[in-house]
């Protein structure tokens, strides 16, 4: 505890994002979502990609693994149905590693 860590994600998507889409960024202990980062972003055209940078301070008690987990959707909840523009990806850290 007491540590936090710089989380650097990648997307190369395979088609075209558009401008002002919704990249969405999960951090869980097992089943306990701790951290949402949400930001929207300019347009991304094949073959390029886009770097999201955000930081998560490991809560006070927790041990284990943690999760993250990201997301790339085309529009915010209140414009309707997600569009999910690429596949979701996830990838798990022990912590203090």
């Amino acid at each position: 505890t007491g540590q936090t860590y710089t989380i650097r994600i990648t997307v190369t998507p395979n088609v075209d994002l558009p401008e002002n889409h919704l990249f969405i960024a999960t951090v869980s202990y097992g089943d306990a979502q701790k951290t949402t980062f949400v930001d929207t972003r300019s347009m991304v055209t094949v073959p390029g990609s886009e770097q999201v940078e955000f930081t998560h301070a490991v809560p006070a008690g927790v041990t284990g693994d943690f999760t993250v987990k990201a997301f790339v959707w085309e529009n915010y909840p209140s414009a309707g149905t997600f569009a999910s523009l690429v596949k979701e990806g996830e990838v798990t850290y022990a912590l203090g590693k």
